[in-house]
């Protein structure tokens, strides 16, 4: 398809960035996109396999502070998960934003259950 161009030579506007573009996180798919798929916490995400404790967890966050978005992908942790035994929850990372423009990082918190006291 031709696109035609102004006399600044900038088209029709319908680059990168409009509403509902895929590239700023409209509906057309890419890289991360979940489509009309529903977060499901019993299910591991796509991502790292990283993981540990939470103090690995702090560190790490410490070690990536004021890096690039794409060292962010480092705490991915889409089965082992971030174990805090202290508190008794452990949470799991999906795919991290790999970029200002890209959809939110996924998590999942997983509490047991005599921490979360239910009846």
């Amino acid at each position: 398809a031709t696109t035609a161009t102004t006399s600044n030579g900038r088209g029709r506007g319908r680059g990168r960035g409009g509403r509902g573009g895929g590239y700023y996180g409209g509906s057309s798919g890419g890289r991360g996109s979940q489509g009309s798929q529903s977060f499901d916490s019993s299910k591991p995400r796509t991502g790292g396999d990283n993981g540990g404790s939470h103090s690995d967890l702090v560190e790490l966050l410490r070690r990536l502070d004021g890096k690039q978005y794409p060292a962010y992908h480092d705490i991915e942790s889409s089965t082992r998960g971030w174990v805090n035994n202290i508190e008794g929850y452990t949470l799991y990372i999906g795919r991290a934003q790999g970029d200002p423009y890209a959809k939110p990082t996924r998590c999942r918190v997983i509490v047991k259950g005599d921490t979360a006291k239910f009846p």
